[in-house]
């Protein structure tokens, strides 16, 4: 058996196990107990043999399980769904069924009801571990030990595959709202996953009420907001890839500057740091600039400029390169760059 195929077995068997002996509704009560009941709960439900470590999560706690024979892990955690999304046909659940079929997403061994409340239904998911961890962890982890060059070589990787992710979802008429390095997982052939997915919105618009997203505010501003309290889900998403880029290349967040009221901020990137002094760091600067203007970017064209060597500063290559994603804007060329 291919190494891949008896992963994956060893993951069902836990699954299966988990699915079979834990009660989602009395887990989920003992998450208001705190992340030490929560535990307890589990490990008493699957019994010694199973090793249970909590990776995370206040409101929501994530856990690790494992088994010693199967070598391998599950991660178990509680997935929010809107009853009003799902009754417009917009839910997370609803978008993830259309993306069913693609590798980009992490696909759950099991989803069960856990409880219903008057807004939603809370659902227990088990799904795969992935031993790489999160992009946001394995860059912190690579800045330790490459050098500048190294590193946003390595970064620049990892931006084109987000942008395949991104493109994959429009692709599909689906929108997520909340792309940031800590919801996208490292596969074992180092491919994005994308493992949160309650940010998933099926919906064919661009503006939709604020109150309908799930999103992080440090990876937006004000500019999201339109007449009406809509969101502008194109500017968004931008927004939320731009600040994955800086973050994973700084190792911090952009500030916020705040204006006037609170509901009036922007984000506030400092390229003063060496690693946007190197080939990478330039063009991987233009790019979040490319991202944060006021005009609609395209994914497409930044997916071969990112699959080239790296610009010259000021060379008419990379002169011509800005002026090529300035005058397509507007169109969709993704199909033409073979992203199915």
């Amino acid at each position: 058996m291919a190494s891949k195929d008896k992963a994956a077995v060893g993951m069902r068997f836990i699954a299966a196990v988990i699915e079979e002996k834990v009660n989602p509704k009395a887990l989920f009560f003992a998450c208001g107990e705190g992340k030490v009941d929560y535990i307890a709960y589990l490990q008493k439900c699957l019994g010694s043999e199973f090793d249970v470590v909590f990776l995370g999560g206040n409101n929501n706690p994530v856990a690790k399980i494992s088994h010693p024979l199967s070598e391998q892990a599950v991660v178990l955690r509680f997935v929010p769904v809107s009853k009003t999304a799902s009754a417009n046909g917009t839910s997370s659940e609803q978008a993830l069924s259309v993306l069913q079929t693609s590798p980009r997403f992490q696909k759950p061994f099991f989803k069960t009801q856990a409880v219903e409340t008057e807004f939603e239904k809370i659902l227990l998911e088990c799904s795969a571990f992935h031993a790489k961890g999160s992009l946001e962890s394995f860059c912190k982890a690579q800045r330790s030990h490459l050098n500048e060059d190294e590193f946003t070589q390595m970064v620049t990787k990892q931006v084109r595959n987000l942008f395949f992710l991104a493109a994959s979802i429009r692709r599909k008429g689906v929108w997520h709202t909340d792309i940031k390095p800590s919801n996208l997982l490292l596969d074992d052939n180092g491919n994005l996953v994308l493992s949160d997915t309650k940010g998933l919105l099926l919906y064919e618009g661009r503006f939709i009420k604020r109150n309908r997203i799930d999103a992080s505010c440090a990876y937006y501003d004000t500019s999201i907001l339109g007449a009406g309290n809509q969101t502008d889900l194109s500017r968004l998403l931008q927004l939320n890839i731009a600040v994955s880029i800086y973050e994973i290349l700084s190792g911090e967040l952009p500030e916020q500057d705040f204006k006037i009221a609170a509901r009036d901020a922007s984000l506030n990137f400092d390229f003063s740091g060496a690693v946007f002094s190197t080939s990478e760091g330039k063009r991987l600067k233009s790019c979040i600039k490319n991202l944060t203007d006021d005009k609609e970017c395209d994914f497409g064209l930044w997916i071969k400029q990112l699959s080239r060597p790296a610009f010259q500063e000021a060379t008419s290559s990379y002169k011509q390169s800005l002026l090529d994603i300035a005058s397509h804007r507007q169109s969709n060329s993704l199909s033409s760059n073979g992203l199915n």
